[in-house]
């Protein structure tokens, strides 16, 4: 488990490494594109809460279990394909799972089946060209896959489950 574990850390750093620089769009994809299933373009809405099981220390200085959450969009499991580039990056700031829950939304999701992964940065290191989760960072595993409908909003809750180490 501690293996697999560290492998999905390992995805979403590449994940997250990726997209910081690279869009994953062409400049000459257009609005009749198609996304990674062939279905027709359109976007809906990803919402739910974000919650942890990660056991939080009140006593810490800057907030254990609280600081940035990142969520990404990948197309493939990011533990079978580390190396693809997320659809898309969401970040939330100010966060503070130890209190309890955090709802998010991300709103222009492309209509398709993704997988969704994520972290929290609790010590405020991760920024720029490396935005990714480092030894200590709760992170969400595994990467549930949803699927998107145009003009629909998709619930689904998001459980960091360990520590990446």
């Amino acid at each position: 488990m501690k293996r697999r574990a560290i492998l999905g850390g390992l995805g979403l750093c590449v994940a997250l490494v990726v997209a910081a620089g690279c869009s994953g769009v062409d400049d000459n994809d257009n609005d009749n594109q198609q996304n990674n299933n062939n279905a027709p373009v359109g976007h809906g809405t990803l919402t739910g809460e974000i919650s942890t099981t990660v056991t939080c220390d009140a006593t810490v200085a800057d907030g254990d279990c609280a600081g940035t959450v990142y969520l990404v969009l990948m197309a493939e499991n990011p533990v079978l394909n580390p190396m693809q580039t997320p659809e898309t990056v969401e970040i939330f700031g100010s966060v503070d799972l130890g209190a309890g829950s955090y709802t998010y939304t991300m709103n222009n999701v492309p209509v398709g089946d993704w997988y969704v992964s994520g972290f929290l940065d609790d010590d405020g290191n991760a920024s720029g060209a490396l935005t990714a989760p480092d030894v200590g960072d709760p992170v969400g595993y595994p990467s549930p896959q949803v699927t998107i409908v145009a003009d629909e909003t998709t619930v689904e809750n998001l459980t960091f489950t360990m520590r990446l180490q």
